[in-house]
């Protein structure tokens, strides 16, 4: 159920939106109590939430609304997530998750958040960049080249590896999670993220409910048995890349259950079984990356990306420059941030 089919309230008065029927509690106070007016999603366009004028929709599900918007007064073009329920609400948690995550990490591979605010009724929306462009989802409709899903993945590692730097570990990467802008990789949706330096952040949501999407889980994400770390969202990448190269995922079942004991006891078939051209050290670096055990796995971020590089046959001295100028370009980053 999207959005759409559901109704939302305006008001007039101060543009805020809410959720239930009755006076605007910003404006109820003045003097004609400004009486809030039933509008559906799509009805919400042209109108304006908090500095912001909505201009299209974008998207939507369950949890609420995407819109493109326009600042009021500098005109600037950005997303607005506007949640479907109160702030106490556990869904709605998510985008606190995700704007708290998202705001510690400077980086171009990873989506930018500018703002969080909440209407009058307080439903949370997150205010970011506007991306341009297609899910890694779309992009691999089509056959990619081997060269083309380690360009992709590299910048998805830049980005992870920045969020690591920060003690964020993404928790729920996916081809879905992925927007390709450019050529560009770029992380979005850090709702379901994990403050490493927050010791009550639990493996599980605040439902309950195993955090992340089964066909991409690392096993200790799974058994919750262990603390988490990024090395949880390299496995994920690796499975993401064997994706990419096979049409395939590595680990499949008629079931989310089942999908995750296979995480946990299956072996998956190297990815040359199903890619012949892919090089066996790029195969190699996939299978370490999806090592069920984590201290089997690459340490970080940059070693599985370099070996990802190399593996593709590119000289050793153009890694170099092109790893020196990712450092300086992160250098950079968080000189302007800082």
């Amino acid at each position: 159920m999207t959005m759409a089919s559901t109704a939302s309230w305006y008001c007039p008065g101060c543009g805020q939106v809410a959720e239930a029927a009755g006076a605007c509690p910003k404006c109820v106070g003045g003097a004609q109590g400004v009486r809030l007016l039933r509008v559906s999603a799509q009805d919400l366009l042209g109108r304006q939430i908090g500095d912001y004028r909505i201009l299209t929709k974008l998207g939507g599900g369950a949890f609420g609304t995407v819109y493109r918007a326009a600042h009021a007064t500098t005109g600037t073009i950005v997303a607005i997530k506007l949640l479907a329920h109160p702030i106490e609400h556990a869904d709605s948690q998510r985008v606190v998750i995700e704007a708290r995550a998202a705001s510690k990490i400077a980086h171009p591979n990873c989506v930018e958040v500018f703002d969080l605010q909440q209407t009058s009724d307080r439903r949370p929306y997150i205010v970011m960049d506007l991306l341009e462009g297609v899910t890694l989802s779309k992009v691999m409709r089509q056959r990619l080249s081997v060269a083309e899903a380690i360009t992709l993945i590299s910048d998805v590692l830049l980005g992870v590896g920045a969020a690591h730097r920060q003690g964020v570990v993404h928790r729920d990467l996916k081809p879905g999670n992925i927007f390709v802008e450019n050529g560009k990789a770029v992380i979005v949706d850090f709702g379901f993220a994990k403050l490493i330096s927050d010791p009550k952040a639990p493996n599980v949501s605040i439902t309950g409910e195993v955090v992340g999407t089964p066909a991409y889980m690392a096993p200790e994400q799974i058994t919750a048995g262990r603390e988490l770390d990024g090395r949880a969202d390299l496995y994920a990448l690796g499975c993401v890349l064997y994706e990419m190269l096979s049409n395939r995922l590595p680990f499949s079942g008629k079931s989310a259950l089942q999908m995750m004991s296979a995480h946990l006891k299956t072996v998956a078939l190297p990815v040359t079984a199903y890619r012949p051209d892919c090089p066996k050290q790029v195969s190699d670096a996939i299978a370490k990356a999806m090592a069920k055990n984590p201290d089997d796995r690459f340490a970080d971020a940059e070693s599985m990306r370099r070996a990802l590089m190399l593996s593709t046959g590119m000289p050793r001295w153009i890694y170099v420059v092109l790893a020196a100028l990712a450092a300086a370009l992160v250098i950079g980053v968080a000189r302007a941030c800082g």
